[in-house]
């Protein structure tokens, strides 16, 4: 099981790795033919990643979620050092708001898999 979290703690570091590289990088990969303001959405659903992976490799604690709010701030300021990056407000309450929906999801799956952990266990003593 160590091994199980150990790969998992690793897969959510990639996903913090590809948020900063996309987040950062001068010309970020851009998909042709959507509309003008999607970029908002990229941001929403790239934090909803972050903070989702990091929520499901680490224990849900005070210092996760400051760190992982921290980045979706940090990210956002990181651009104005970017040449051909450009920092946008609302770029980073788009990111706010999918880190958000990333830390409820989170929540939502750990107290799923209590659940059904909790039940399997009932299952096998024969309660």
């Amino acid at each position: 099981m160590r091994g199980a979290l150990w790969i998992g703690r690793a897969l959510a570091l990639g996903v913090v790795a590809l948020a900063a590289w996309l987040s950062l990088t001068p010309k970020p990969p851009m998909i042709e033919g959507l509309p003008q303001d999607s970029d908002l959405v990229a941001h929403f659903l790239m934090h909803t990643g972050v903070a989702g992976a990091l929520l499901l490799a680490w224990p849900p604690r005070r210092g996760v979620a400051l760190a992982i709010l921290t980045l979706a701030v940090a990210l956002e300021v990181g651009q104005l050092a970017v040449t051909g990056r450009v920092f946008s407000l609302a770029d980073m309450a788009a990111n706010l708001v999918g880190a958000g929906m990333g830390a409820t999801g989170a929540a939502v799956l750990r107290r799923y898999a209590r659940r059904l952990t909790g039940a399997a266990a009932q299952a096998r003593d024969g309660a």
